[in-house]
């Protein structure tokens, strides 16, 4: 995503002003890369996850057993769990969360006090038991 920031001069007694792009960086580019406006999980507002896909979820490391996989897998699966509150505008108080977030173009701001459906109650419960696993 191309942010603008704002760059004013003064030169002799003069202001300029201009904008200039600015690439805001991800901060989980190397865990899921940054597709702005994807989900990790497309449909996990309208519906459980299966076993079957839980226990996907769970063994997925794609082979990986280079320095940091584990943490990668850690962290793919924290993003899974909260993009399910992102969904309905969580501010998040850990900040790289809140910056990978930000740059997604249907995440808006809303509060700190979200209600969760039971559908997505069950999938974040479920997400946290693959995470406690790992």
């Amino acid at each position: 995503m191309v942010r603008y920031i704002w760059i004013v001069l003064a030169i002799a007694g003069s202001v300029l002003a201009c904008s200039a792009p600015v690439q805001a960086r991800c901060p989980f580019e190397e865990v899921v890369g940054c597709d702005a406006a994807g989900f990790l999980l497309d449909d996990s507002s309208k519906r459980r996850l299966s076993q079957e896909e839980q226990d996907l979820i769970s063994e997925t490391d794609g082979g990986d057993d280079s320095p940091g996989a584990g943490e990668r897998r850690l962290n793919r699966l924290r993003l899974m769990r909260n993009e399910i509150y992102a969904r309905h505008g969580y501010i998040f108080q850990d900040r790289k969360l809140q910056a990978y977030f930000d740059l997604k173009t249907w995440y808006r701001r809303v509060s700190r006090d979200v209600k969760l459906s039971d559908i997505e109650q069950y999938n974040v419960d479920a997400l946290k038991r693959i995470e406690a696993l790992k």
